[in-house]
């Protein structure tokens, strides 16, 4: 589902010389060591769904898979509900390559509010966040009535690199990323501009004439020309990102073109940052030109050359199955299905291992309301439980 490393290079112009640093974030002390880590993937239901795009949880014990043409699925104690609890195909336009039912996010509160959000790919090629609510929280199904745009990203250029993840963040602000248009990566430098970047709006609240408000520490809430809900910028497909949900610090990772794909971590509450797209792919130049000021670089890197194109962004281990996982940041690559690990030891320093091996395509991880790590597998449709020994 990540765009992969194929497209040609696009960019003509030399980068500016920018200074970039390693954004560095605190780590419990007890943070494992990945090198020491072995992991597995074991099939939760025989269910096979049908291109599954995420997995995640409500704040109870179900779990819910969006699959890419349009359908949410409801999992609970090992069974796929026989009905889908949502069905978005009417307004899921496109659904090929990269495009489909790409995020699902339930609101922090849905327990009160009942909302859950959703991202795809409208008819017209733009990225559609639209929120929905369900009469319960424990209900089945949702009427597709209850249907409310939040908010449209045109997407005119191509029809790959439309990030579409939602995620609620620890400050409850609805996070969204964007790709940077697919043949228009200088846009992922232009605030202008919503591709290329991670978005930050409240939607707890309505702004006349928005359907959300812009939040006061937003970097570019104050800057004329910019576009108020750009939260970080200078990315090219940021397909997955997660939080850390004890301290809260965000990870992204950001699909690479021709050499190399990114890890990038950011403390609780930072905002502004610029990966370097695509004056940087990584940590080496690439082309276009950047905005005046540091880039921030990447913890993790991986290599084209050891096959790797295209990062599936995954989560640190919170839960309670795998103690040896710990404060272990969990990704794969959905070519190679190497299963990776990023981890900050106590001294410090940070580490990057191979912990696994997968033989299908990832396409997305999610957690469940215990920090559990699910995956969902692409290509054959499981959906898979992260397991974890020392070796």
């Amino acid at each position: 589902m990540p765009a992969g490393a194929s497209a040609r290079r696009t960019a003509a112009v030399s980068a500016l010389a920018l200074t970039m640093t390693i954004a560095l974030t605190a780590q419990p002390a007890a943070a494992a060591d990945p090198r020491r880590v072995a992991v597995t993937l074991s099939r939760v239901t025989p269910t096979s769904f049908n291109q599954p795009t995420a997995v995640t949880h409500a704040g109870d014990g179900r779990l819910f898979v969006a699959e890419k043409r349009g359908y949410i699925r409801v999992v609970s104690g090992g069974r796929t509900q026989a009905t889908p609890y949502l069905d978005l195909r009417r307004i899921v336009g496109q659904f090929d390559g990269e495009q489909g039912l790409l995020g699902l996010a339930f609101a922090p509160n849905f327990a009160v509010t009942r909302y859950l959000y959703v991202a795809y790919t409208n008819t017209d090629g733009s990225l559609q966040v639209t929120r929905f609510r369900a009469a319960t929280t424990t209900a089945t199904t949702v009427n597709f009535a209850t249907r409310v745009p939040i908010l449209n990203i045109a997407h005119p250029d191509a029809s790959n690199h439309n990030g579409g993840m939602l995620a609620f963040g620890p400050d409850g602000m609805l996070y969204i990323s964007t790709g940077d248009g697919g043949s228009t990566p200088q846009k992922a430098q232009d605030v202008g501009s919503l591709l290329g970047k991670i978005l930050r709006i409240d939607v707890s609240r309505a702004c006349a004439p928005l359907r959300y408000c812009i939040p006061a520490g937003n970097p570019f809430a104050t800057t004329a020309r910019a576009r108020k809900e750009i939260w970080h910028f200078g990315l090219r497909n940021p397909w997955r990102f997660s939080f850390d949900r004890v301290v809260g610090s965000m990870w992204i990772a950001d699909v690479g073109q021709g050499t190399s794909e990114e890890i990038d971590t950011i403390g609780k509450g930072i905002g502004g940052r610029n990966f370097g797209w695509p004056c940087r792919e990584g940590t080496r130049t690439y082309g276009g030109t950047c905005r005046r000021g540091t880039l921030t670089g990447p913890v993790a890197e991986l290599s084209h050359d050891d096959g790797s194109c295209a990062v599936t962004g995954g989560y640190v281990y919170r839960g309670r199955l795998n103690p040896v996982l710990a404060g272990t940041y969990v990704f794969t690559d959905f070519c190679t299905g190497t299963m990776w690990g990023v981890g900050r030891l106590s001294n410090g320093t940070w580490v990057r291992s191979q912990m696994g091996a997968y033989s299908g395509s990832i396409s997305a991880f999610g957690e469940s309301v215990s920090g559990e790590l699910y995956a969902v597998d692409l290509s054959s449709g499981a959906l898979l439980l992260v397991r974890a020994g020392a070796r």
